[in-house]
């Protein structure tokens, strides 16, 4: 079912121009290349810097960049827990920044 929707939203293109009267077309321009649906088809942050919007803005020299994080790194969000397992996770959490409680 998921997939299903995911294929219908890929195909639909919004019209930004009747909703958006304020923002200039260098702007709307990156703002579609920003929220592409497809992840893939979004540019990085640095590429997104060297948009032709922030040409004033942009500086290389002043904008660090780094590699790219590795998925492995985000393996903890694939695990599948129990709702008792979530409730004590976020209670640690809540004692990390309020241990009075």
């Amino acid at each position: 079912r998921k997939m299903a929707v995911s294929r219908d939203l890929a195909g639909c293109k919004l019209k930004w121009d009747p909703h958006v009267h304020v923002v200039c077309r260098g702007a709307l321009a990156l703002l579609r290349r920003l929220l592409a649906f497809d992840p893939s088809d979004r540019p990085t942050a640095e590429e997104a810097l060297a948009d032709p919007y922030f040409h004033n803005l942009h500086s290389p020299a002043r904008e660090p960049s780094a590699q790219s994080i590795s998925k492995l790194a985000f393996d903890f969000e694939r695990r599948k827990l129990a709702i008792e397992e979530v409730r004590e996770l976020i209670y640690r959490e809540i004692l990390e920044y309020h241990p009075q409680v």
